[in-house]
């Protein structure tokens, strides 16, 4: 947590840095300051917490084992206190270092009690430990029996596993169909690019946009009015660019810049429209892994994992598919 507070306020210093520079370039240049500190502010978050949440699986995964044999060491004879520091020996992956604090703290004279409470304060975003070590924690306070209750943690937690693990073999069938929908999606974008876009430019119209500007949308760039191309004759290399710094520049330029990391043309009339499909599939794959991961493990965190695979197969089937001309020739 701590960790994650330093990052957020360093990234808000290094992205309220680049918006006061981005006010003396324009309304283009402050356009895209503004989206790239919202990407540096955003990104360690999402990858932060993506960390926390995996180690925190993993101790949930460890601490069954641990109270077991916590369980063998109190039926041995040893006390709840005696025994932590005993297993603290043992490695648990991700835990380890808990119980080896805990342990630490017992060996200062420092009361169990408070240590539990410390304990539970650090594993305080898992609600299944939290709960088992409350009840060891008033087993110990009204002297009941210790080795019985871990044994009945011990039980739970691992019924508990078996059910989440039953439920993500379930779920693994809606996963695989959102994959499934995100690769539809792509060809959904290859038939309207080969099939509806052509019959398209065959109708075109005058439309306003919302600057005021009049576009030609159909035979033509919508963008070709307000971030016009023009192929040099000599070299055949493209040239854009945008007169009077007008706002609607800013998604043009994103296009145009789209375009060219895919090998489009970006005087072609089909650039507007790879670009907009190719964002449109961004978003897609990001938020149906975003689901996946809530349904597979109840927790949107973990979708993050499914949102970087889905993404980066988009990006690549989109270069696969424009160089292979079936999307923007």
């Amino acid at each position: 947590m701590i960790a994650k507070l330093k990052v957020l306020v360093i990234t808000l210093v290094i992205s309220f840095i680049l918006v006061v520079l981005g006010t003396f370039g324009g309304p283009g240049v402050l356009g895209n300051t503004i989206i790239l500190s919202a990407i540096i502010v955003a990104v360690p978050q999402v990858i932060l917490s993506y960390a926390e949440y995996k180690e925190l699986k993993e101790i949930e995964e460890k601490f069954p084992i641990f109270v077991r044999n916590l369980m063998e060491a109190v039926n041995s004879g040893m006390s709840l206190p005696q025994a932590i520091m005993f297993v603290s020996k043992y490695d648990y992956g991700k835990l380890t270092p808990y119980v080896k604090k805990m342990a630490n703290q017992l060996s200062w004279g420092i009361p169990l009690v408070k240590v539990l409470d410390q304990f539970i304060e650090k594993i305080r975003r898992s609600k299944e430990l939290v709960r088992s070590v409350r009840i060891l924690q008033e087993t110990f306070k009204s002297g009941g029996d210790i080795g019985k209750t871990l044994e009945t943690i011990a039980q739970t937690l691992n019924t508990l596993k078996d059910l989440k693990n039953e439920r993500k073999s379930l779920m693994n069938q809606h996963v695989v169909m959102i994959y499934f929908l995100s690769f539809t999606f792509l060809g959904i974008v290859v038939a309207i690019s080969r099939l509806l876009i052509p019959v398209f430019q065959t109708a075109s119209f005058q439309t306003t946009s919302a600057f005021g500007i009049s576009l030609s949308v159909g035979l033509s760039n919508p963008c070709q009015d307000v971030y016009p191309c023009i192929k040099s004759q000599d070299t055949g290399e493209v040239i854009c660019y945008c007169e009077g710094n007008q706002p609607a520049c800013i998604p043009c330029e994103v296009y145009a810049s789209t375009c060219s990391m895919l090998g489009v043309d970006k005087s072609s009339a089909g650039c507007y429209y790879v670009s907009l499909f190719f964002f449109m599939s961004i978003v897609q794959a990001f938020f149906s892994g975003l689901v996946a991961g809530q349904i597979s493990e109840g927790s949107l965190v973990y979708g993050i994992k499914h949102s970087l695979i889905l993404v980066t197969i988009t990006i690549g089937a989109f270069y696969i598919l424009t160089y292979l001309g079936l999307i923007g020739a």
